[in-house]
């Protein structure tokens, strides 16, 4: 497969947020592969929390908080997973590219080198936007459920406007 979307819950929208976890998943035409699914200790050491976006968490229905909160592994742990997981040479989507921003954010803070190839990181929500009918339907906060439902759409997105 040579598509990777990729997802990040966060506790800010800066360019160096709190990750909370990473979902991605890869695909191509004739569906999605391969999943990856962390969620990260809460370390106040990497990253920025915003009070708007935690009082938004706190809004959130009780099961995805705790599913989202629930992280085990430390921040470097889970990129060094996630660097053996994605592969240089394939297509990384992200909706609104802001999902590479805090990866290469969260990669420099932790002294390692950014696993994606810059050249090859595409936006979901421009080609979401040029096919209105295939609009994201589900966003329930899970990264893994994200990137998934994402990959999916755009997999029907492709039937209109190739794009894989």
């Amino acid at each position: 497969m040579n598509n990777l979307m990729i997802d990040c819950e966060t506790l800010s929208l800066a360019p160096d947020a709190l990750i909370l976890s990473i979902g991605a998943c890869y695909f191509n035409a004739e569906g999605v592969g391969d999943c990856f699914y962390e969620r990260i200790d809460f370390d106040l050491r990497y990253g920025d929390v915003d009070k708007a976006t935690l009082m938004w968490w706190m809004k959130q229905d009780q099961a995805i908080r705790d599913e989202t909160f629930s992280g085990k592994l430390y921040l470097e742990q889970v990129l060094i997973r996630f660097a053996a997981f994605a592969k240089f040479d394939v297509r990384c989507w992200s909706k609104h590219m802001i999902d590479f921003v805090w990866l290469k954010s969260a990669y420099g803070q932790c002294g390692m080198r950014y696993p994606l190839n810059y050249k090859l990181s595409f936006d979901y929500a421009t080609m979401e936007m040029l096919a209105p009918s295939a609009h994201n339907k589900l966003n329930n906060h899970c990264a893994l459920d994200d990137a998934i439902n994402q990959a999916s759409r755009l997999i029907e997105i492709h039937k209109v406007i190739p794009c894989l």
